[in-house]
């Protein structure tokens, strides 16, 4: 029994303890904001695995960036392989902005288009199922705001509700929604909430990425409904 349990620990060590190695040929353009021609050049973009940041570029002045090169990643945690590509926290080189994810779960090579550090776009909320409301009902929307990551904008509808729609509102999402798969953004919406801003009382809606949609969302406008009869 000694033997058996000694090979098993053996066993997991060289699984927990795996190697990852190969070579990356990353590329895209990173921009500040959805909608505006605003380059982010000489930033640090890294490619990582688990957090672990492997390979380093630097943007040039039109916010391009490319990642080359070989890497040989020890996985001494045992979790998942998860690769990805992000901004390096670099102090005032940047802005002085934190780290942020820019595509998550890449492959090793793969054009990742035009990336924003602020990503957004529209949607058209249409309502239903508010016949039986009354003057005493009220529906909260609250939208992530574009250019701010804690940042929300609240959108009040007094009742009683009717069929409707709120038209193109804007909302932030992911800096590289649906890449490689589907990656949640979206809103939230509450009738009657206990308190405006106790968003634990409030349902998620996320928006209707296609997966595997390696391009951004800026520009585009997507159709949600809210059925308040459920």
């Amino acid at each position: 029994m000694k033997s058996i349990a000694i090979i098993a620990l053996t066993l997991f060590v060289l699984t927990s303890c795996g190697r990852e190695n190969g070579s990356v040929d990353i590329e895209g353009y990173l921009m500040n904001q959805c909608g505006s021609a605003d380059p982010l050049g000489g930033v640090n973009v890294t490619f990582g695995i688990n957090g672990t940041d492997l390979i380093t570029t630097k943007t040039d002045a039109f916010g391009y960036f490319k990642l080359t090169g070989s890497y040989d990643y020890k996985n001494s945690t045992g979790k998942p392989i998860e690769k990805s590509v992000a901004i390096v926290s670099n102090g005032q080189n940047g802005g002085g902005f934190g780290t942020i994810m820019l595509a998550d779960k890449v492959p090793d090579k793969v054009n990742l288009d035009t990336v924003y550090r602020y990503n957004s776009t529209n949607v058209n909320i249409h309502i239903v199922g508010g016949s039986n409301t009354t003057i005493n009902d009220t529906l909260y929307v609250a939208l992530p705001k574009p250019g701010s990551v804690w940042g929300w904008d609240t959108v009040v509808l007094a009742g009683p509700l009717h069929d409707t729609a709120l038209l193109e509102l804007p909302v932030l999402v992911p800096p590289h929604i649906g890449y490689p798969e589907y990656y949640a953004g979206g809103f939230s919406f509450a009738l009657n909430p206990e308190g405006r801003f106790n968003y634990r009382s409030y349902t998620n809606m996320n928006l209707p990425f296609v997966k595997g949609q390696p391009n951004h969302a800026c520009g585009r406008v997507y159709d949600v409904t809210l059925d308040l009869s459920k």
